[in-house]
């Protein structure tokens, strides 16, 4: 049985821009299930369309960004039931809430995250979250 991995955004943008870690980050989470807050594709968006703007990414990459994740992630779950856990990881924490939807998540499911943000990384670590790097 494959193991679910909750996905950052910090992983997903790896998946699809070539840059420092990609090749590692789709190779880790090859045979495992995948699952992710729905705020994912927001913000994964949001940072091609940024690259783009940047000539960093193609309008091509850009316009693929949302059909590639709804392919790549089995299961995008609901903000709103994390929202409260979120708020509360990032005060206690100091992160974005953004940021800390991925680790409501992963304790909610009690499954083990993946990212490539150090600070996010740190947090889960002191909150016990089992957690993969790159």
């Amino acid at each position: 049985m494959a193991m679910t991995l909750i996905v950052d955004a910090s992983i997903a943008v790896k998946w699809l821009l070539d840059e420092e870690g990609s090749e590692q980050a789709r190779k880790t989470v090859q045979g495992h299930d995948l699952a992710a807050p729905a705020f994912l594709r927001l913000e994964v968006f949001h940072v091609l369309w940024r690259r783009s703007r940047r000539n960093e990414a193609t309008q091509a990459q850009l316009h693929e960004t949302l059909p590639a994740l709804n392919r790549i992630i089995g299961t995008f779950e609901r903000d709103e039931p994390l929202i409260s856990k979120a708020a509360d990881i990032a005060a206690a924490h100091v992160l974005a809430i953004y940021d800390c939807l991925y680790l409501a998540l992963a304790l909610k499911n009690e499954v083990a995250l993946i990212t490539a943000d150090q600070k996010q990384l740190a947090a889960a670590r002191r909150l016990k979250i089992k957690v993969q790097t790159i």
